[in-house]
């Protein structure tokens, strides 16, 4: 038995669902689930076992455990991280760190805590464990970033000393774990270049986030974005 979260699924047959998964062990895989008592759903933990000799296995046992249950911006940050995990993950490679810090994002977003720095984190293990991490304490020559320098980012180089762009000073702030909501926008900025340079189409949540915004802003903490 193990645990897993559905990222995407899609109805094959009357009853039947194509799932899109992950989990510690296996990472991200498609399992078809035959008539269940209970329907899938998002942002909902299952244990779960499967038959193995199948291109796509079947499930044999599915029973929901833990739920969060996301709303307004939250649930538009939860389908983001989902389709970024289905856009970007390879099937059947364990990530143990990577679904911990899923299942640690869902739970701050549940709780409507500020979701810039959960998604940052979130977007940074995610770049790492797929082998695009980069430094936030040298240049792309090696040379230890200079507070009083400006540095533009380059998708799989990393920083570059620059006439304007990115303060030296706040890049160095964001590694040393700095909590100013500037230091998390550009962290934002810059991994937003990274993933796009990844991606092969445009996604659709941070569409319905943008669409959605105007009437989703809870006025009590920084607005939330993607």
């Amino acid at each position: 038995m193990q645990q897993l979260l559905v990222l995407h699924y899609q109805a094959i047959a009357e009853q039947d669902w194509l799932l899109d998964t992950f989990s510690a062990e296996r990472g991200r895989q498609k399992l078809i689930l035959k008539r269940p008592s209970v329907s899938p759903d998002l942002f909902i933990q299952y244990q779960c076992d499967w038959f193995e000799k199948t291109d796509w296995p079947n499930i044999k046992v599915w029973q929901p455990q833990q739920a969060w249950r996301l709303d307004n911006s939250a649930l538009y940050c939860g389908l983001y991280l989902n389709e970024l995990m289905v856009a970007l993950l390879p099937l059947a490679e364990p990530l143990p760190n990577l679904y911990k810090t899923y299942q640690y994002t869902l739970q701050a977003l549940a709780e409507n805590q500020w979701s810039e720095p959960w998604l940052r984190i979130f977007e940074w293990q995610l770049l790492q464990q797929l082998g695009y991490g980069f430094s936030w304490q040298r240049d792309q020559e090696s040379q230890v970033i200079n507070p009083h320098n400006n540095y533009q980012f380059i998708p799989a180089v990393g920083f570059v000393k620059a006439d304007t762009g990115f303060s030296g000073n706040d890049i160095l702030a964001f590694a040393q774990g700095s909590k100013e909501v500037r230091v998390w926008q550009l962290a934002k900025r810059v991994f937003r270049l990274a993933l796009d340079d990844l991606l092969a189409q445009p996604l659709c949540s941070r569409s319905l986030f943008v669409t959605n915004a105007a009437t989703k802003i809870d006025n009590s903490q920084p607005t939330k974005t993607l």
